[in-house]
């Protein structure tokens, strides 16, 4: 993500969080036209779009009184990002084809039967994060460069036992990530906020 996008992703977060998703509102509060905002939300490429300079940046920050810097804050932009994959993935119920042929899909769940240690590794920390920590690194997995699918590991049980659509959909996007990908997402994944652990332990879902 360059700047602009990062800054795009979190206007798309603070319109939602401080003005009910409503253009006109942040409008108003920036002294601005409701049709330019939208156009600030535009993903890049589209007819129309306006990427956000510094001084609207600034602008922004100054009118919503948000710290110096939110709009530029890279781990906001990729729990947005998360948050919209989330929600829109969590509207197909099918399970994606690159992990079709990783898993069983019974009445209980989903069993992983082949896995490496990373792998398990991704899973075992996307576990482990609060719900803002889980948004970091789906955005990451979302943004990873991608590259060829591995092959698929040998065949062996975890200890995770069931897991969930949602860490399915992470460890999907985890095996299509390229070198560099990969290292994105771990690095989001060891960095994410973590349940209270005391919390976790008694945490059966």
């Amino acid at each position: 993500m360059d700047k602009f996008e990062i800054r795009r992703l979190n206007l798309q977060a603070v319109l939602r969080t401080h003005c009910n998703g409503k253009a006109a509102a942040l409008a108003d509060k920036i002294g601005g036209a409701p049709s330019y905002v939208s156009r600030m939300l535009y993903p890049e490429g589209k007819r129309g779009k306006k990427r956000i300079g510094e001084d609207m940046r600034d602008r922004i920050e100054d009118a919503l009184a948000l710290p110096r810097g939110y709009m530029d804050d890279v781990a906001r932009a990729a729990a947005e990002v998360g948050a919209s994959a989330e929600a829109e993935e969590s509207t197909r119920p099918t399970p994606s084809p690159a992990l079709s042929h990783l898993v069983d899909v019974s009445a209980e769940g989903v069993t992983i039967e082949r896995f490496d240690a990373e792998e398990l590794k991704i899973v075992e920390l996307y576990r482990r994060a609060d719900k803002d920590g889980r948004m970091i690194i789906f955005g990451a997995a979302t943004v990873a460069p991608k590259g060829e699918m591995l092959p698929i590991p040998p065949a062996g049980k975890t200890t995770l036992g069931p897991i969930n659509a949602s860490e399915k959909r992470v460890l999907d996007l985890y095996r299509r990530a390229d070198k560099e990908g990969k290292a994105v997402i771990l690095g989001a994944a060891m960095v994410a906020p973590k349940e209270d652990q005391s919390d976790a332990a008694g945490n059966t879902d």
